[in-house]
C-alpha cells in the first residue's frame, strides 16, 4: 500500500496506475482491502484494481 500511495504522489509519474493480481485471496483471506482502497479512492491517478484469484 505504501508503494502505491508513494507512486500517487509522485508528479513525476504522469501515467495513471491500475493493480492487477493483488491481494491474493486463495487461502486466507485478504486482509489490506480496505487500506489499498482508502489509498485508490484518495487519489485521481489510481485507476483501481483487481483481485489476484478472487475464488478457485
Amino acid at each position: 500500500v505504501k508503494w502505491v500511495e508513494e507512486y500517487a504522489q509522485n508528479d513525476d509519474n504522469k501515467k495513471p496506475l491500475f493493480l492487477c493480481e493483488y491481494c491474493h485471496a486463495m487461502g486466507n483471506g485478504p486482509g489490506d482491502l480496505k487500506d489499498y482502497w482508502d489509498v485508490i479512492y484518495k487519489y485521481p491517478k489510481l485507476m483501481g484494481a483487481c483481485v489476484w484469484e478472487w475464488c478457485d
